[in-house]
C-alpha cells in the first residue's frame, strides 16, 4: 500500500524448530507476499554464551571458523538432523529463487518503478548465483 518492497530474513534451526518449520515459513512468505528474502542457518558464534552452551552439550560439530557463515550447519539441532536443517533451507531457496515464482515477483515489482524492478532483478540473479555456488540447487 505504501509502494515499498518487503524484505524478510528468516533464521531457522532454533531448538524449538522441527522439520515442519520449512513449510510454515514458506506459507508465511507467500501469505505476506515478501519480495526479497534470505533464509539463514541459526549459528552459535564462537565466544557467545550460546556457543558455550552447545559446546558443553556436545552439539558443536565443527570448529572450523570458516564454516560459521550462517549458510552452513555447524551444530546438531535439537529436533531435526543437521542434514534436515540444511536440506530444508536449500528447498526454501530453490522454491523462492527459481522459475516462475521469481519471475512473478520481479515483474510485480515494476509497480513501484524502475529502481525496485532492478533491485528485485539483481537480488534474484545474485540469489540464483549464490544457490549454485553453495550447491543449493540440488
Amino acid at each position: 500500500d505504501n509502494h515499498m518492497l518487503v524484505i524478510g530474513c528468516f533464521v531457522l534451526g532454533f531448538d524449538t524448530d522441527t522439520p515442519a518449520i520449512f513449510d510454515e515459513t514458506l506459507r508465511i512468505v507467500k501469505d505476506l507476499k515478501i519480495d526479497i528474502v534470505d533464509f539463514l542457518v541459526f549459528t552459535p558464534f564462537p565466544g557467545t554464551p550460546l556457543y558455550e552452551k552447545l559446546n558443553c552439550e556436545g552439539r558443536i560439530i565443527t570448529k572450523n571458523w570458516s564454516q560459521y557463515t550462517m549458510k552452513n550447519v555447524v551444530f546438531t539441532p535439537k529436533n531435526m538432523t543437521s542434514e534436515e536443517l540444511l536440506q530444508g533451507i536449500k528447498s526454501l531457496y530453490r522454491f523462492f529463487y527459481s522459475g516462475p515464482y521469481a519471475l512473478q515477483r520481479i515483474f510485480y515489482g515494476m509497480r513501484f518503478g524502475l529502481y525496485p524492478f532492478f533491485l528485485l532483478l539483481e537480488r534474484n540473479l545474485s540469489a540464483f548465483v549464490q544457490m549454485r555456488l553453495l550447491n543449493y540447487s540440488k
